[in-house]
């Protein structure tokens, strides 16, 4: 079915993953549900996974937004935590899903899911530009 999209990015405001922030996910299990299984339209049915939607368009489900525009970001953040999830699953052998979610849950605390990517984050070093370093730095040069 995938293969027949020319424009995925038309298709993508149906598919695309909700804002961590909304309440909608509330959990780290409903995050990888919609992930793993698709997000559920009710009386309808459900979405295809998002993974399937990764894995058949990858970059160009939302092309032509080159700038960090907002859905850009919810997909960045969507992912970020996705990736965290799958390096835990691959890296604690026997461990179950549910299991792994569980343990994401525990570190998200009374937070949101939002709370937990920040929490997760690695901070980032601030670049030195030449012109902000002290003097004698630059006399040295």
């Amino acid at each position: 079915m995938f293969k027949l999209v020319k424009w995925p990015v038309v298709l993508w405001n149906v598919y695309k993953p909700r804002n961590l922030g909304t309440g909608e996910y509330g959990m780290v299990n409903a995050l990888w549900d919609v992930w793993d299984s698709g997000t559920t339209i009710e009386g309808i049915g459900r979405c295809p996974p998002l993974r399937i939607i990764d894995e058949s368009w990858g970059s160009r489900k939302d092309q032509g937004r080159i700038k960090m525009t907002p859905a850009r970001k919810t997909w960045s953040n969507f992912e970020f935590l996705i990736k965290k999830i799958n390096e835990k699953k691959d890296s604690s052998g026997s461990k179950s899903i549910a299991e792994i979610i569980d343990e994401f849950e525990v570190l998200r605390g009374d937070g949101d899911l939002n709370s937990l990517h920040k929490g997760l984050q690695v901070p980032r070093k601030k670049k030195h530009h030449l012109n902000k370093a002290p003097v004698h730095t630059l006399l040295l040069c």
